[in-house]
């Protein structure tokens, strides 16, 4: 599964991106990204597993959506590269429109 592969490279780099992060920022906003980005891979790994794939493939996508904005501020404030977030950035757009992928064969 592609897509399970891309959600845990992201949920990776998030946790080391977080290790980073100056201390300011990282009670509010990194420890939610840690925490939407566990979600994320961890959804990605159930969604074969539970009935509601459709509800789970709304969630999971606007958790990459929350995911791609507490990126964005954190490279605004210099946290990390703008390579490192037009890489990240990449994979959240890969999980999500793999996610729509599946969305169409469950509909289906």
């Amino acid at each position: 599964m592609p897509v399970y592969k891309v959600a845990y490279d992201l949920l990776i780099d998030v946790l080391d991106i977080g290790k980073n992060v100056d201390k300011r920022y990282s009670v509010p906003l990194t420890n939610r990204m840690k925490e939407i980005s566990y979600q994320i891979a961890y959804n990605v790994r159930i969604i074969y597993d539970i009935k509601d794939r459709e509800a789970l493939i709304e969630s999971t996508q606007a958790s990459c959506r929350e995911l791609a904005f507490i990126l964005q501020i954190l490279c605004d404030k210099k946290q990390f590269s703008k390579k490192k977030f037009a890489l990240e950035s990449e994979r959240i757009v890969s999980v999500s429109k793999q996610l729509d992928g599946l969305r169409r064969t469950v509909k289906a």
